[in-house]
């Protein structure tokens, strides 16, 4: 039996407020369709965080419809679980109604349950709906229901779930490696957004899809390393035998940039077009600090000719002096004025100064839990 494992396509999701990237996604699970269809695989499986939100746009629901409407059509089925971002999230309801229920109404996916699994093939197909599980008695539940499955010949796990050995922080994670159970033939993860791959000793499979675009810039390096898009898995054999299938998507890259020859770096640094795609650039600024309208206007001039968008991901231009007890600006910053305060009045380091600094500039809903995380100490 051929699978196709994909996972966190987040449709709907119009990053940086761009349209283009919003349409990126769309063509990225497109594309991924049409690796299903070249493949002739006997299964789709998606482990979660098909759309962005719960309650997705209409041109998102339609994208859907439309894509699984072309697998349905080569008979090919979409077995999926609703991942956090495409679970409501009020309380008090019960098991309230996802988008992936309509859209299996509609014959377009089957979503398994632990209990209800489902067969394609002779391989037997269990999942979970994604649940935060904060709680440690509903943590040590949801693992207890996992280590009593006991299935017999082939079987995969669909799971959209925090990991402890990748996620290892307090109520951040649901679920260890170690309570899959040996006799899941290939465990289905999703949730994370960089590939992974575990073979364990008796042969069978943990497997992170990853998300088939560039979410977040930290996950450029792994994308450079191991490419963004689906796994190809050949469940024929004894063992899982597992391919990487990769998509065309719109580059990004993170780029240090000095002040003094802002342009120059731009231009000289960012990734050439992909299919006339311009990147997405991701600036850690060097050398002297500049206005933030100056900057702006230099970033404008240059955006739609060099690159789709330009953000500052990390400002390194204050430079710290010894001890860290102050900083080195130009005068009548407002920017210069903030700092000052934070630093010399209330008394935080520069680092959580400047981290105050770029929550308070920042637009961007990821950008701002990246940074909130980093005040937290959960992320370097």
């Amino acid at each position: 039996m051929l699978l196709l494992h994909v996972s966190d396509t987040h449709l709907g999701k119009r990053q940086y407020n761009l349209e283009s990237r919003e349409n990126d996604l769309y063509e990225v699970f497109s594309q991924l369709v049409d690796l299903a269809i070249e493949e002739r695989v006997d299964v789709v499986v998606h482990s979660g965080d098909l759309f962005d939100v719960n309650n997705p746009s209409n041109e998102a629901e339609m994208i859907a419809i439309r894509e699984l409407s072309r697998l349905k059509d080569k008979g090919i089925p979409f077995i999926g679980i609703p991942g956090d971002h495409d679970t409501p999230k009020r309380r008090g309801l019960g098991r309230s109604v996802t988008v992936h229920d309509m859209l299996q109404t509609l014959g377009l996916i089957k979503v398994p349950e632990l209990s209800e699994p489902i067969e394609v093939k002779g391989v037997t197909i269990y999942g979970k709906r994604h649940v935060p599980l904060l709680s440690e008695n509903s943590r040590t539940d949801f693992q207890k229901a996992l280590r009593s499955l006991k299935p017999k010949g082939k079987s995969v796990l669909v799971l959209h779930q925090g990991v402890k050995e990748l996620l290892p922080f307090d109520y951040a994670y649901q679920m260890s490696f170690s309570d899959i159970p040996m006799e899941i033939t290939y465990a289905a993860l999703g949730h994370f957004h960089d590939r992974f791959v575990m073979r364990r000793e008796n042969g069978s499979v943990v497997a992170i899809a990853g998300s088939p675009d560039i979410i977040d810039e930290r996950e450029i390096e792994g994308y450079k390393r191991n490419g963004k898009g689906a796994w190809l898995v050949d469940l024929s054999k004894d063992e899982p035998s597992i391919t990487g299938l990769n998509v065309k998507l719109r580059p990004q890259d993170v780029i240090e940039v000095n002040t003094s020859s802002f342009e120059q770096d731009i231009i000289q640094k960012a990734p050439k077009p992909v299919e006339g795609k311009l990147p997405v650039l991701h600036l850690i600024l060097k050398g002297e600090p500049l206005m933030k309208d100056v900057l702006m206007k230099k970033i404008a001039s240059l955006e739609g000719k060099v690159a789709e968008k330009i953000r500052i991901y990390k400002d390194n231009t204050y430079i710290l002096s010894e001890g860290f007890k102050d900083v080195s600006v130009v005068k009548g910053s407002l920017n210069d004025l903030i700092l000052e305060y934070l630093i010399k009045r209330e008394g935080y380091s520069p680092e959580d100064a400047k981290l105050i600094l770029s929550l308070i500039a920042s637009d961007d809903e990821e950008e701002m839990k990246s940074i909130l995380r980093k005040f937290a100490g959960l992320e370097k």
